[in-house]
């Protein structure tokens, strides 16, 4: 191990690392968008290998490889999707290198080197704020950040307490329950909790996304360390107190999926809808995990790589339709299914799949999620229920503004996207739908692991 990290995995990622710093030079230098698809290729392809393997043969290295490969593809297909007309080079820099960052947060065992780059992973996402036209928002955005240096900062000091020297995120299970160490675990929980947007810590995600010119990469990198935080650190640490006394992150979960739901329904602009309906589906998470069940652990693995790779589409698709067309509401129909039919039904798959349509993986995490929190919970996974059908709602509505009726102006409104523009997407559909078809081909693996 160096640093927290397997030298295998240590010395994947730094090649990753720098071949995505290379490509976006050579992309900087040439222009081509080939440049900028040349690391993530790489990367998913030795993922891929490594991911195949896990399938035939369960390894704790190979394990890790799953995030690999959803990173690769998030890379890949963000390379694609870029509109030269509508983002920056700071945009495009902001999502390469924080899908870089977070895979260098995913991979640490150490404690003090998640911190690091919990703190660096924020800068990507920070630096497409401009200091005059989005001034409040990057003080809302500060604000939160900040709040959750410090949870995180003291709530990793206070564990040194007890345990002077405490460095691996493995044994944090171990550490005595005394109450130094309870304290710091409840300022941990704090932290995740706002770096994951939950209610009512979401006013700097909705500031983020307001913003123009937008890292597609945010929903990925800027949320789910918070995530990933509660999965390596909260949990071990109130297991017992989540099982036997009160089951405080499944509660914060259907709370928060409820709200978000139900904000979806209302919003007027339709990029705000999907937002909220992105942030209801990461919150249900919270309540797979706290179930204790290797099942509902199983779920969330596989929620986790759709709600990425679902939402990453149907934002990549919403931003450049509002190029092209303006901002998009539901006040009124659009019209655009007459000449961008394709468009449409892969919006509409890209809609079903975050709101788990059958066959895809959506539809095998959240229904192990629900059995799992039912048999424990039932008034919670009715609240998931509930969740689920309302965001269905919303997402078909949103659908139904962009796509249905006729235009009422003259304007050309076809969008043209290029032919690997369209592989990206479908790239990102295949995944979906085979794991999504033939989930045992990983729930056996993931299963023998947990």
């Amino acid at each position: 191990m160096v640093i927290g990290y397997n030298q295998y995995h240590l010395a994947a990622l730094l090649l990753w690392a720098l071949a995505s710093v290379l490509s976006l030079v050579l992309y900087r230098m040439w222009g081509h968008k080939l440049f900028l698809a040349f690391s993530p290729l790489v990367a998913m392809t030795a993922s891929g290998v490594e991911l195949y393997k896990y399938t035939l043969r369960p390894d704790p290295v190979d394990m890790g490889c799953f995030f690999l490969f959803v990173l690769s593809l998030m890379h890949l297909f963000f390379a694609m999707m870029i509109d030269e007309r509508a983002t920056t080079w700071a945009t495009k820099f902001a999502s390469g290198m924080g899908l870089v960052v977070a895979a260098f947060a995913y991979f640490t065992d150490n404690i003090f080197v998640f911190g690091f780059f919990w703190i660096l992973s924020v800068i990507p996402a920070y630096v497409v704020f401009d200091p005059i036209q989005h001034q409040r928002a990057r003080a809302v955005f500060i604000g939160h950040h900040v709040l959750s240096f410090v949870c995180l900062a003291v709530g990793m000091m206070l564990l040194q307490v007890d345990s002077g020297g405490f460095s691996s995120m493995r044994l944090v299970g171990e550490l005595p329950h005394t109450m130094t160490v309870t304290i710091g675990g409840i300022l941990l929980v704090g932290a995740s909790l706002i770096r994951q947007a939950m209610f009512p810590f979401h006013l700097w995600f909705k500031a983020a996304y307001k913003t123009k010119p937008f890292p597609l990469a945010i929903g990925l990198y800027s949320m789910n360390l918070g995530f990933l935080l509660f999965l390596r650190l909260g949990l071990p640490i109130f297991q017992q107190e989540a099982g036997d006394l009160f089951p405080y992150a499944m509660v914060c979960g259907v709370l928060s999926s409820l709200y978000f739901a139900n904000m979806a329904l209302v919003q007027t602009r339709i990029l705000s809808t999907v937002f909220n309906v992105m942030l209801a589906q990461y919150a249900t998470l919270y309540c797979g995990l706290e179930t204790a069940s290797r099942f509902g652990k199983a779920g969330v693995v596989f929620q986790f790589i759709t709600i990425g790779c679902a939402f990453a589409g149907l934002i990549s698709c919403l931003y450049a339709i509002e190029w092209h067309v303006g901002s998009l509401r539901a006040q009124r129909f659009h019209g655009l299914q007459h000449k961008n039919p394709t468009l449409a039904v892969i919006f509409l798959l890209f809609a079903l799949s975050a709101c788990a349509l059958p066959f895809t993986m959506g539809f095998a995490g959240e229904d192990l999620i629900f059995h799992a929190v039912i048999e424990r919970y039932p008034l919670v996974g009715l609240g998931l229920i509930l969740t689920a059908a309302i965001n269905g709602v919303a997402m078909f509505k949103s659908v139904t503004f962009i796509f249905r009726g006729q235009r009422s102006d003259l304007m050309d409104a076809t969008i043209q996207l290029s032919t690997l523009q369209k592989a990206a997407l479908g790239t990102i559909l295949l995944v979906m739908f085979v794991f999504g078809c033939f989930p045992s081909l990983l729930l056996t693996k993931i299963l023998a692991f947990i």
